[in-house]
């Protein structure tokens, strides 16, 4: 079980990843960093629910372990409240931010990435349906098709005199084929029902699920929002590039091992042996391949973004020679707080990240001089420590 979910999870990434990367150096070759900056602020809210919130959901459903329409409906109608109030204070605080920023582009683009995330309460339910069964094919070809019928459209407006809706448009085209693909998988509709009982017991776990994975994602996220204050949108620009090829190459090797931890722990659960197991065979499975092919990066930044950007994004090279550095640290860091929360240890898990986020975002206030790949590393040193300790 946990070798053919392994294979269609590589299989996914590999596939997803690769063509995320071609068609992120297309769209770069017409799409100014300035450009890249502006999403990449205009989101930081929006994907705190389309992403961690939808993880959290999913990962709530499979705790509870219920999957009766009355609890499922219950997760979906509080789960949908929680994305409405979030996606109204993103309309209200859009001025605000684009004027902090000193970007108006930004206000214009928050409320639209706010509408999006509308659909995520759904896909939320739907995940956890299909993870529920290790339906990893299905999960697979959603987010083939996904990502290329999205990166076509993307590609398309890069190219045309609209290609300020390059990055707005690709996510928007994606978003709306994977909700279709689950919907034809699942045949789950929702339905506004809320039992107190399930749904108490689904916020219960969705909040310090949610809060986990947003405090990870909140040293990103206020890394990206601490460069714009302290250099430009530029600069944030480079980072959301860098981010994005070592995302590129993190994503098929590092992530199926990331998406196995809920479902086949829920399936070895109480088995002391059979989470022992799961634990060592991932954490090796990291080490082996995460250690040499961050390395490599590391080495050759210089060349590979030479190769494969243009002169405007020079600036990238060495922000993803310090990033690569950090990601060799995969194995210690990556899999503590999801291995605890798999295992139903949630108040550890949520102890042991505020621990990390706090210390990294000390250290990046406090040197305030420090150039955008100095700050990486130095930002890292505490996550590193704890993480060994």
């Amino acid at each position: 079980m946990m070798q053919r979910a392994m294979l269609w999870n590589l299989l996914n990434f590999a596939f997803s990843q690769g063509a995320g990367i071609v068609i992120f150096f297309m769209i770069a070759a017409q799409v100014p960093p300035h450009i890249f900056g502006v999403i990449a602020l205009a989101t930081i809210a929006a994907d705190y629910v389309s992403m961690e919130g939808r993880n959290a959901a999913m990962d709530a459903i499979l705790q509870v372990g219920r999957y009766d329409e009355k609890s499922l409906s219950s997760a979906f109608t509080c789960f949908l409240v929680i994305t409405l109030v979030i996606a109204g204070g993103m309309w209200l605080a859009a001025p605000t931010v684009g004027a902090a920023v000193a970007e108006p582009l930004v206000a214009d683009f928050m409320p639209l990435f706010g509408l999006m995330m509308l659909p995520v309460p759904w896909l939320a339910v739907m995940d956890a349906i299909m993870m529920r069964d290790l339906r990893y094919k299905e999960a697979t070809q959603r987010s083939i098709v996904g990502t290329l019928v999205g990166g076509a459209v993307g590609i398309g407006l890069a190219f045309s005199p609209w290609l300020l809706w390059a990055l707005f448009g690709q996510r928007l085209v994606s978003l709306i084929v994977v909700t279709a693909l689950e919907y034809k998988y699942t045949r789950w509709a929702p339905k506004l029902h809320f039992d107190r009982t399930s749904g108490f017991d689904f916020a219960r776990r969705f909040f310090a699920l949610w809060m986990i994975s947003t405090l990870i994602q909140t040293i990103s996220r206020t890394t990206l929002l601490v460069f714009g204050l302290r250099y430009d949108v530029v600069t944030v620009g480079l980072l959301r590039a860098t981010n994005r090829i070592s995302e590129a190459v993190q994503g098929p090797i590092i992530s199926p091992l990331t998406n196995l931890w809920f479902p086949l722990m829920s399936k070895v659960k109480g088995d002391i042996a059979g989470e022992r197991h799961v634990y060592n065979s991932i954490v090796r499975t990291a080490t082996f391949v995460a250690l040499p092919t961050f390395a490599g990066l590391a080495i050759v930044a210089d060349d590979a973004v030479a190769l494969l950007l243009p002169e405007q994004y020079a600036g990238v090279a060495p922000i993803l020679r310090a990033t690569s550095i950090t990601l060799l640290f995969i194995p210690v860091l990556w899999f503590n707080v999801v291995a605890l929360s798999a295992m139903g240890m949630n108040r550890m898990s949520l102890a042991y990240t505020a621990i990390i986020v706090a210390s990294s975002l000390s250290t990046l206030v406090a040197f305030h001089d420090a150039s955008p790949p100095a700050a990486l590393l130095i930002m890292s040193v505490p996550c590193v420590m704890v993480g060994i300790a």
